[in-house]
């Protein structure tokens, strides 16, 4: 199969000059020279996630930008809305990985952070997120009394709100980072949620269920005073606004402790608003969770999966 050409005049810089490596060079952790064919597979691959990166991140592509965290939700990006098929996930993968190596060897980076990335297998994650049993593991998560400090209980309800508003409400982490103050509107039985200039630069009115509701609202009520006005803090003095990768790594521990890693699932927040799309699809019309989730087209609604039994149901009434 061809692979599909790359158009180099909108490609990172340090692609380019890590094809121009390749020709010259064997691939890092080899002794013979990788094929054309090869080389243009892996341009190719590092290109998509460079565009993926980019969209997602909002920073610049090259190696020391990437993280782990970062490779991760690539991974979780491919299978769960690109359903991609394990093995375009492991080849894909592999590029990143010989990339990341590159830049170690020619001493842009320190780390190879492609390293402890978790891969699916045929069997590993589920194609319509997290089920219901996985989802009561990560509730139970947070019923487990905290450490005894002021501080221990006031990140176990900043945590659980932020996680309950990504599963039920489906923000996406920026998202979740940008929130003000003044976005949030609680009421006694309802609640929503205004996302400015979200991904497309287009506002939108989130809706927030009673579990989302409730996580915010208890967080809303214990949220220590601050000079900014952003929704989510640190818990360390100061109590300054809680960056990205705080939150990953936050929701990369509660998948830990919910022990989701027995079932090959790695937690990300993309999972968690993955699931939610799937959760909003059990009840609603899928052009409703389009405005829901903040997809400009319609069509990605519709990549997440089969049709949902209202769905089948209103077809043939």
């Amino acid at each position: 199969m061809p692979i599909p050409s790359t158009n180099s005049g909108h490609r990172p810089d340090s692609i380019s000059a890590y094809e121009a490596f390749m020709q010259s060079n064997p691939l890092p952790g080899k002794r013979r020279m990788a094929s054309a064919n090869t080389r243009a597979a892996y341009v190719h691959d590092l290109s998509k996630f460079a565009q993926w990166f980019q969209g997602t991140t909002e920073r610049a592509f090259e190696p020391t930008a990437i993280t782990r965290e970062d490779i991760q939700d690539y991974v979780s990006y491919l299978r769960t809305v690109k359903n991609a098929a394990v093995s375009t996930v492991q080849r894909k993968h592999a590029s990143i990985r010989s990339f990341c190596q590159w830049a170690v060897a020619t001493g842009q980076v320190q780390y190879n952070e492609s390293e402890g990335v978790a891969l699916p297998s045929e069997q590993r994650l589920a194609p319509e997120g997290l089920d219901r049993l996985q989802r009561a593991a990560v509730r139970r998560v947070f019923n487990i009394p905290p450490k005894n400090t002021e501080a221990a209980r006031l990140r176990q309800v900043r945590d659980r709100a932020i996680v309950f508003v990504m599963i039920y409400a489906g923000l996406r982490i920026s998202e979740i980072e940008a929130l003000r103050l003044d976005d949030v509107v609680l009421r006694e039985k309802s609640g929503e949620l205004t996302i400015r200039s979200g991904k497309g630069d287009k506002d939108r009115t989130v809706a927030l269920s009673l579990d989302a509701r409730s996580a915010l609202e208890e967080w809303l009520a214990k949220r220590p005073e601050t000079a900014h006005d952003f929704v989510f803090t640190t818990t360390r003095r100061g109590h300054a606004p809680l960056g990205r990768r705080a939150i990953q790594e936050m929701v990369a521990d509660v998948g830990r402790q919910a022990e989701l890693d027995k079932a090959g699932i790695q937690l990300t927040p993309h999972l968690l608003r993955h699931t939610a799309v799937y959760l909003w699809r059990e009840e609603n019309d899928p052009f409703v969770v389009a405005a829901q989730m903040g997809h400009k087209d319609i069509n990605t609604t519709m990549r997440y999966g089969r049709p949902s039994g209202k769905d089948l149901r209103r077809a043939a009434a």
